[in-house]
């Protein structure tokens, strides 16, 4: 479901094509391993990727911008789990 190169294609605006759950609304997403959604989600890509690419890079963009380590609520998160390893 994570796969790093998906991040670097996000960050290229390359078109994405993937069934992974954990990247919201980005790229080009089908379920589980259904191939036919997959070659659904594929010519999706290819007939309109280069029109709404200004959008596909907002969305991604978004995206990426989460996965910052000082991104706030990663920082918040962190700092709480820190927290509760002293908490007796």
């Amino acid at each position: 479901a994570q796969n790093y190169v998906y991040y670097e294609a996000l960050y290229g605006g390359y078109p994405l094509v993937h069934n992974s759950h954990l990247l919201g609304n980005c790229g080009y997403r089908y379920h589980e391993f259904d191939c036919e959604e997959g070659g659904r989600a594929m010519n999706r890509a290819f007939a309109g990727h280069d029109q709404n690419l200004a959008s596909y890079r907002t969305t991604a963009n978004a995206f990426l911008r989460t996965l910052d380590p000082e991104y706030e609520e990663n920082v918040r998160t962190y700092s709480e789990a820190l927290a509760a390893l002293y908490v007796h």
